[in-house]
């Protein structure tokens, strides 16, 4: 919800512009799929995310509502219940993922769960290397190779 509640910030117009147009490519395809379930039209009407979520989300996922939604997709509902090794990455500039949406307390003295927060990355913003692999590759080969030796 947090980020949802980032995306409708001005400065995220970019962002919510490409991935609403995106989205909406996706559920008329679903719509051709599943004739019926959805109302395309309302498409054209959205204004906000959480309208977005609560008339297109919500059905296809089989929830009730938006909130609904919100409420159990969090990663913070399953962080508790890990039992491998699991790394997570954010940057701290990342102007979607806030971090009202961070697992922070989740993290604390968990044995399989690591939260790395870098100063700088944006969304997805972790570049390329030697043309060959992202930060994040070469990040996540050292957390498995630490994983390996203990």
């Amino acid at each position: 919800e947090a980020s949802v509640d980032a995306l409708e910030l001005p400065g995220n117009a970019l962002y919510k512009k490409r991935f609403m147009k995106q989205l909406g490519e996706k559920f008329r395809i679903k719509d051709q799929r599943f004739p019926g379930k959805l109302n395309v039209a309302k498409l054209d009407e959205i204004a906000t995310w959480k309208q977005f979520d609560e008339w297109f989300t919500a059905p296809i996922l089989g929830v009730a509502s938006a909130q609904e939604f919100y409420d159990l997709a969090s990663a913070k509902n399953f962080v508790a219940t890990l039992e491998r090794p699991v790394l997570a990455v954010s940057a701290l500039n990342d102007p979607i993922i806030t971090e009202a949406c961070l697992p922070l307390e989740e993290a604390k003295d968990h044995p399989f769960f690591t939260l790395e927060l870098t100063p700088d990355g944006g969304h997805v913003g972790f570049s390329l290397r030697n043309n060959k692999h992202s930060w994040m590759e070469e990040r996540a080969w050292l957390e498995i190779l630490k994983w390996r030796e203990n």
